[in-house]
């Protein structure tokens, strides 16, 4: 089954460019304001849609709107193609250490929040070969999210104000590849798997200890030692916002995915990052 990917997270597009080339599936990137149309979903050969629009350090909902979405949709549904959509935890309350399963009833406090919602209950009730991924906060070499950002007040020393709450996991784009490298394996064999899971890491950590592991591994690439760098738990808002915790039960029951530490996978990232590759 041919792969369709709708990105502009760039993080996220090269771990999704990088794991279907290392598994030599044929992918499609979409640009959203060129090739996206409706008949385009009309093509013999079948096809999985990757969405990933709403998700990102900086996400923006305004190059897709709700009624152009419809029509992909519909058009989708008309072709009988599965639609894998990219969500996060930020569809649930922020309500501390509480961890939310799919059967938990979202109620989002937040407007990134309120449109990945709409968007999962429009494709839950209008396409019914779909599914509903959602992860943490994701880290990644490119692009804006928590590390990069980070990483940047890092390297300009001074004090950095990073808030000891609210506890979150956060994921990197090469493990979100993964998984849904996995789920597309088990949909390429007519598996029937349709419907809402949760994936994030398997480490709960607040901003200031993020920053903390950040800090420890980055000097082995840039002078930002102790002397340079002054963390303080400070109570600001979040960056990217709160990110609920997530029960990830659910995949590791129907697909045998693991959850796997972030921490182990912040020297290849900032390798990555200091290499320039």
């Amino acid at each position: 089954m041919r792969l369709l990917i709708i990105c502009r997270e760039p993080g996220l597009r090269s771990a999704l460019g990088a794991q279907f080339l290392e598994h030599k599936n044929p992918v499609l990137f979409l640009e959203p304001d060129r090739q996206l149309a409706p008949d385009f979903f009309a093509a013999d050969e079948p096809a999985l849609v990757i969405d990933c629009l709403g998700v990102g350090g900086n996400p923006d909902f305004n190059y897709l709107s709700e009624d152009f979405f419809a029509q992909l949709i519909a058009a989708c549904r008309e072709s009988e193609w599965p639609w894998l959509m990219l969500s996060d935890s930020r569809v649930f309350p922020s309500l501390g250490k509480q961890r939310f399963g799919e059967v938990d009833t979202p109620a989002p406090n937040s407007v990134a929040g309120e449109r990945l919602l709409w968007r999962e209950h429009y494709i839950s009730e209008n396409l019914p070969r779909h599914i509903l991924l959602r992860v943490g906060p994701i880290i990644a070499a490119q692009g804006l999210n928590l590390l990069t950002h980070l990483l940047q007040q890092l390297r300009g020393g001074g004090v950095v104000s990073a808030p000891g709450s609210p506890r979150f996991c956060p994921t990197p784009a090469a493990d979100i590849a993964r998984i849904i490298s996995a789920i597309h394996d088990q949909l390429d064999c007519a598996a029937e798997c349709w419907g809402t899971y949760h994936y994030q890491s398997s480490d709960i950590t607040n901003h200031y200890e993020f920053a903390e592991v950040l800090l420890a591994a980055a000097t082995q690439y840039w002078n930002i030692g102790s002397d340079h760098v002054q963390l303080q738990a400070a109570a600001i808002e979040p960056f990217g916002g709160m990110f609920p915790l997530l029960n990830c039960q659910r995949i590791r029951d129907s697909f045998g995915i693991q959850q796997l530490p972030w921490r182990k996978a912040i020297p290849a990232i900032l390798k990555q990052i200091y290499t320039g590759a």
